[in-house]
């Protein structure tokens, strides 16, 4: 079974990299068979801070956003990421933690798998699959590594929305090809350890739009082509 899909280098390591796409569609379908499979509402939690890891949760579609509360100044909520289908959650409680380090609610309607916690660490599955899970985690680290660096505003804050770009709602009153993302400024302040200030000139030039006047949380973007660029520019990709 191929369990490395990556005719490239920068797949792992890319702002469109997912576990789906990390392995290819066999082993994908592999780590589904058998599993439990639900619906979601937007806005339902799928675990909380604190939490026993007693399972990993395979998102199939939509997106879900992933919070922590603590571990610095002011110990508010803050965006770790956005994560889509294709994704793994909550693999690294039941591989090591065993407690869950975040909040992760439905973000979109989603559909969700759950992989038991036996299952996951159970030798079969591993020998299976445990290389590409390795390395998927392994590219997440590397995400945070790169999201927390200061110095290229735009490609950090781009590579934080790539992930939305396929759950668009557009502009029905104007012909521009505009999209409006749902999220708030401040948001991607708290994710990249950058000022409100900073965001605020990030998202007012292309390929961003601004945020439209009273719509709040609602983000433009003028050029979803070249906000998948700005992304690919942090990992350094062509």
């Amino acid at each position: 079974m191929n369990l490395c899909n990556n005719s490239s280098s920068g797949l792992l390591m890319g702002p469109n990299r997912t576990f789906q796409a990390l392995v290819g569609p066999a082993a994908w379908n592999g780590v589904l068979k058998g599993t439990e499979r639900r619906k979601l509402p937007a806005g339902r939690k799928l675990v909380g801070q604190g939490d026993v890891g007693a399972f990993v949760i395979v998102v199939i579609s939509g997106v879900v956003r992933v919070d922590q509360i603590g571990g610095g100044a002011g110990a508010g909520k803050r965006l770790l990421a956005f994560r889509r289908g294709g994704d793994l959650i909550g693999d690294l409680a039941v591989l090591g933690f065993g407690v869950r380090t975040a909040t992760v609610t439905a973000y979109t309607d989603c559909e969700v798998a759950i992989v038991p916690g036996e299952t996951f660490r159970s030798p079969g599955f591993q020998r299976d699959y445990g290389l590409a899970i390795s390395s998927y985690i392994a590219g997440r680290h590397w995400e945070a590594q790169m999201l927390a660096q200061p110095g290229d505003n735009r490609a950090r804050v781009a590579w934080v929305l790539v992930p939305l770009l396929d759950h668009e709602e557009r502009r029905t009153r104007s012909v521009a090809n505009d999209i409006q993302l749902p999220v708030v400024q401040r948001d991607l302040a708290s994710c990249l350890g950058i000022g409100a200030k900073q965001v605020r000139q990030v998202v007012s030039v292309t390929p961003f739009g601004g945020t439209l006047a009273g719509r709040r949380g609602r983000l433009v973007v003028e050029d979803p082509e070249g906000l998948r660029a700005a992304a690919a520019r942090l990992g350094g990709l062509p």
